[in-house]
């Protein structure tokens, strides 16, 4: 039996990405909710930072800008700083909880403050629900 290919992702395979890296947004800002609920901030750090960085990805999967590149950075929020004003603000918002994330999953960090946890799920969800209605275009939290 041969594969089925939507007609979105034959006609649009960027369109195609661009759903798949939503539908990944939306299940891991799920994943963080869970996590925030049983108290593992930690964790539900994480996966509201791979929320941000898979609505990131949805962006970029339609920014001709891009493909014009020949060497394009490899970091999603490089990439990000590349395509308009209120997009190198959303990936300024974003990479200023980098080092959080990393000192946490180091253990450097053991619980990381709720408050930050809390700020990064609510950016990650807006931005989310930004890049669903306006394709990226909107300001920066």
């Amino acid at each position: 039996m041969g594969n089925v290919v939507s007609a979105v992702d034959k006609f649009h395979p960027s369109a195609g990405r661009q759903e798949r890296f939503l539908r990944a947004a939306h299940a891991l800002l799920e994943q963080a909710d869970q996590a925030y609920r049983v108290g593992d901030l930690g964790l539900a750090l994480e996966y509201a930072y791979q929320a941000a960085l898979r609505a990131a990805g949805a962006r970029l999967t339609c920014a001709p800008q891009l493909t014009r590149r020949r060497r394009l950075p490899s970091s999603a929020w490089d990439k990000l700083e590349l395509l308009d004003a209120a997009s190198r603000e959303w990936a300024r918002s974003f990479r200023a909880f980098s080092r959080l994330r990393s000192h946490v999953g180091s253990g450097v960090i053991s619980v990381p403050p709720r408050a930050e946890v809390d700020k990064l799920m609510a950016l990650a969800r807006h931005y989310l629900t930004v890049i669903e209605l306006g394709d990226g275009v909107g300001e920066a939290a």
